[in-house]
C-alpha cells in the first residue's frame, strides 16, 4: 500500500478493519468488578470493568487505580447467571484509569467458568488459552 504521496507504507488495507473489530471485540468481554486494595491499613473498595483477560493477568480500568503491589480481592459479575467470583491478586501495573491484576492460581471450577463465559463472548477465538 501507498502513502498519499506515493511513498510506500506497512499498514495493511485491512488495518483500520481489523483495529475496529479488536475495540468492539475487547468491548464485550467487559464485565462488572467490584475490587478492594489496602492503604496504610485502611481496606479501599471500588467499581471497575475488565478490559481483557488471560488465566494469569487481568486488565481493568477502574473508579480508583490502586498502588502497583497493592493486593486486592476481585468480585466478578459474570454475565452467565451464577455468584459473582472472587479471585485475588496484585496490582502488577497502572496507567491512567487502567491496571494490571496478576492472578492467584485459579481452581478447576472458576477457570471453567470464566472460559465458558469468555467462550460464550465469543473471545476465546481470539487468544490462547
Amino acid at each position: 500500500m501507498t502513502s498519499p504521496y506515493g511513498s510506500p507504507t506497512n499498514e495493511s488495507p485491512a488495518r483500520p478493519f481489523l483495529k475496529q473489530w479488536t475495540q468492539a471485540a475487547l468491548g464485550s468481554i467487559s464485565c462488572r468488578v467490584t475490587y478492594s486494595h489496602e492503604i496504610n491499613g485502611a481496606t479501599h473498595l471500588a467499581e471497575g470493568v475488565t478490559r481483557d483477560f488471560s488465566p494469569t493477568e487481568c486488565t481493568l480500568r477502574g473508579s480508583v487505580v490502586p498502588p502497583v503491589g497493592s493486593k486486592t480481592t476481585l468480585t466478578l459479575s459474570l454475565r452467565d447467571q451464577y455468584r459473582p467470583l472472587s479471585l485475588d491478586g496484585t496490582i502488577t501495573w497502572t496507567a491512567g484509569e487502567y491496571f494490571g491484576v496478576g492472578l492467584a492460581e485459579l481452581d478447576d471450577h472458576d477457570y471453567k467458568r470464566i472460559l465458558q463465559w469468555l467462550w460464550d463472548v465469543g473471545y476465546v477465538d481470539m487468544m490462547v488459552w
